[in-house]
């Protein structure tokens, strides 16, 4: 809305986005040579911010960045097979601040948080949210269907990749990745 408003950025040093992916424009209409910008993601699940990018030159996309300090990122299959780069799966997240669960919602909270494969120290939490690591460490956020997410000003109670299968997704580009989702999450 700042934006749209033609606001004045002339005494704004440090400007963090969070919360809904960022638009294309607004990197094109920010100075972001002059103001630190920076798109921060994150699941309430993981006390809210789990990585951050800043916004630079070398990329089209607006990634979701790399993880924070204390966190680790992975993209998994079904199996929860770790997977390479470029190739899209679940986003998991563990490290120091994943919560412990939902408050009153036992199986949610078995299928959501669950011991971390690789560090037996660590919980991990499921996001839902389907992304892909790029080759310089950052990660491209593909589209969200995480649980209790908010689609269409309706809430839903679903569990992560209820609505879709890895299998089906291999290969596909975002844009067809993200209108398959919206598909079979309206039904149709």
């Amino acid at each position: 809305a700042l934006l749209q408003e033609d606001s004045d950025f002339s005494n704004v040093s440090v400007l963090n986005m969070a919360g809904e992916p960022v638009p294309h424009f607004v990197k094109e209409q920010l100075d972001y040579k002059r103001i630190d910008v920076r798109n921060l993601y994150g699941p309430s699940e993981d006390t809210t911010y789990s990585s951050c990018y800043r916004f630079d030159d070398q990329h089209q996309i607006i990634p979701i960045g790399k993880p924070i300090a204390n966190t680790s990122f992975y993209i998994l299959d079904q199996e929860m097979n770790l997977l390479p780069e470029g190739v899209i799966g679940e986003l998991c997240i563990s490290g120091d601040g994943i919560a412990k669960g939902y408050f009153r919602r036992e199986e949610l909270t078995r299928d959501c948080f669950v011991e971390d494969p690789f560090d037996a120290q660590k919980r991990m939490y499921k996001t839902g949210d389907i992304a892909r690591w790029l080759p310089d460490g950052n990660m491209e956020f593909i589209v969200g269907t995480s649980t209790g997410g908010n689609y269409d000003s309706t809430i839903m109670d679903m569990t992560p990749a209820a609505y879709f299968q890895f299998d089906e997704l291999a290969g596909t580009d975002a844009a067809a990745l993200g209108q398959t989702v919206n598909r079979q999450m309206a039904g149709a």
